[in-house]
Formats: structure tokens, sequence, C-alpha cells
């Protein structure tokens, strides 16, 4: 029993720090240097990869929450935590659904030493493709779905506009329905970022996971 709060504390350290990062990525990227990204999932992605369901998801939760609570621009901003929530739970399905690909500890020795490590590297880059764009998917319909939700039921609560503001013009005057035009309007701005979410979420992770792992090598050497 002494081991879980000991496993906890640090995790919940994680998540914290993820959140804020996600924050601050958001808006130096997207306020100080106005880049057409979100960059808001990255560090979600870590927490998800390296820790798992719940701490990804409660670190797109903290994020949504510091992200409007600082930016302030109504309360119907703070539903856009389930975006983020959900990418947490997209890339662990990921993780469980390919884990010789994406799992952090797991090794693959099925493979001769030769091709081993060019197999394994165009596997992972193949999967984290397939994440990008399942993340671009899943996070333009439930982003859109939100805001069109915001925009017809919480009037002057639709949170901090966004980079598919810039998209979402032309086709509102291609008539068509809202709901569309928030859905479409933010997949060429998901394409990269999400590209971004999953690539250096699982690097950092990895990193992550190596560090800590070197750690309690030398600590188990040096007892």
């Amino acid at each position: 029993m002494g081991k879980i709060p000991n496993r906890m504390f640090p995790m919940g350290l994680l998540c914290i720090f993820s959140a804020c990062m996600n924050a601050l990525a958001m808006m130096v990227f997207r306020l100080v240097l106005e880049t057409p990204l979100y960059l808001d999932t990255v560090f979600t992605a870590v927490t998800a990869f390296y820790g798992g369901l719940w701490p990804g998801v409660l670190t797109g939760l903290l994020t949504q929450c510091i992200i409007n609570t600082v930016w302030f621009a109504g309360w119907g901003g703070y539903l856009f935590g389930i975006c983020n929530a959900i990418a947490a739970a997209l890339t662990v399905l990921f993780v469980r659904l390919c884990p010789d690909e994406l799992d952090l500890e797991r090794k693959d020795l099925s493979l001769t030493r030769r091709s081993r490590r060019l197999n394994r590297v165009l596997y992972r880059v193949t999967t984290l493709f397939l994440l990008a764009f399942a993340l671009t998917a899943v996070l333009s319909v439930s982003g859109g779905l939100i805001a069109f939700c915001i925009k017809a039921f919480i009037p002057g609560s639709a949170g901090i506009t966004g980079p598919e503001e810039f998209y979402a013009p032309p086709l509102a005057g291609r008539a068509w329905p809202a709901l569309l035009v928030e859905i479409g309007s933010r997949i060429p701005v998901n394409v990269p970022d999400r590209l971004l979410t999953a690539f250096c979420g699982y690097a950092l992770a990895w990193g992550l996971k190596t560090a800590a792992r070197r750690r309690r090598t030398r600590t188990y050497r040096g007892q």
C-alpha cells in the first residue's frame, strides 16, 4: 500500500507540470508568435504515453482550466477540456492497440538484430502518423461540435478564438451548415498540430521514460 502514494505524487506533479507547459506553449506560439496552431495537447500526449489514461485525461482537463482561467473568455471555454481529454484517451487507445510500436518499455525480439531497429522505427513512425490523423479527425469533429453548441446555447461564451477562425469565413460563404463550418475550419489547423502532438509527445515521453529507467538502474547499482 505504501507504494501507491509514492507513485501518485510524482505522477500528480507531472500532470500539473504538463498542463502548465500546454498552456505556456499555447500562449507563446498562438497568442505571442501568432502561429496558426493550437499546441495545447503535446504534453497531454506526453503524460498519456508515460502514465496512461487517467494521468493523460487529468492533464487535458487541467490544461483547459488553466487556459480559460488565465485568458477568460466565457464559461463555455472550459468545455474544450473535453477535447484535450479525448486526445489523451485516443493516445492510450493506440498504445494498447499497437503495443509493439508505441509501448515505451516493450522490445521487439522477433526480428533479427540487423533489421530490428529499422523495422521498429518504420512501424513506429507509421503508427504515429495514424495516431496524428486519428487525432485530427476526432478532435476536429468534437471541437467543432462543442464550438457549435456553445455558440448556439451559450451566447457570448465562445472562449478564445483560435486559428480556425481564418478558415471559417470561406466555408460559411459557400453556404455550409454552421456545424460543418466549425468542423471543417479545424481540419487544416489540426493536421500539423496533431502531427506535432503525436511525434513530439512520444519523443518526450520516451526521453522521460529512458531517464527514469537509467535513474533506477544507478540507484540499484548503488545499493
